[in-house]
């Protein structure tokens, strides 16, 4: 059951802001994904759900290097629809699908990297906004492999290293591998922990997950982009590798 009316409703409108973002301001933001979601899967929005389920009705692996970017669109509409389609056709296990107004999107609060006109790309995890290298904020984190050595780690180290219960909600007592994300000072700490740890390892996500979702590219979270970021009165020449980046948008 819905904790809002969706009347009366006035049309949406923007209200101007009171000033004007800039590089590293600490920004919240409604997730624009978030405007659709099968109330069953939640936590995943629509999209990234339609992609995924569609993917797996299609269990033969398709090497998207062999094909062309108009034939690689082809799949990708083809596993999106699938997925839709069974979505819908599966209330019980995915739930009702819903669009939610803009104020019941989940806040994200981030830190505002690229502007508009910018030119943004990550390269071995250093970002480059205009063909130059930014400097790192203090505490930043990095997803990491850690090979354990299966004694179990107090939840109370956790926190002394930083580390949120969402951080460690992947770690098993016990457990002789799994994920973190660390900042320097907590990699080094836990790193220095023999009796705990054997091994941490930098971690490079790839694939799915990855902004534009419909777009075949090599680009992991570690490297990434470049991306050009649209700005007011620019024009850009929308082409078959370019148009995934821009149609949501458009």
């Amino acid at each position: 059951t819905k904790s809002y009316l969706e009347y009366p409703q006035w049309p949406y409108k923007r209200v101007a802001g009171f000033g004007k973002v800039k590089h590293n301001d600490i920004v919240v933001f409604n997730f624009p994904a978030g405007d659709t979601v099968a109330l069953n899967y939640q936590q995943t929005d629509f999209y990234s759900l339609a992609y995924g389920e569609g993917k797996s009705l299609y269990p033969h692996r398709i090497s998207m290097d062999s094909l062309t970017r108009e034939q690689q669109q082809i799949v990708f509409n083809l596993y999106y629809n699938a997925g839709r389609k069974q979505i819908l056709a599966d209330p019980r296990q995915y739930g009702k699908v819903i669009y939610r107004p803009v104020d019941r999107r989940e806040n994200y609060v981030k830190r505002c990297i690229g502007l508009p006109g910018d030119t943004l790309q990550i390269i071995h995890r250093a970002i480059y906004l205009n063909g130059i290298k930014q400097e790192n904020p203090e505490g930043i984190q990095f997803f990491y492999h850690v090979q354990a050595t299966g004694k179990s780690i107090p939840p109370e180290f956790f926190r002394k290293l930083g580390l949120s219960n969402e951080d460690t909600q992947g770690y098993q007592p016990g457990a002789t591998e799994f994920y973190l994300p660390l900042t320097k000072k907590a990699y080094d700490a836990l790193l220095g922990r023999k009796d705990l740890v054997t091994a941490i390892n930098t971690v490079e996500w790839g694939g799915e997950g990855l902004y534009p979702p419909n777009l075949y590219t090599n680009w992991t979270t570690d490297n990434y982009g470049p991306i050009w970021i649209p700005a007011k009165g620019t024009t850009v020449t929308l082409t078959d590798d370019n148009l995934p980046t821009y149609e949501r948008c458009i």
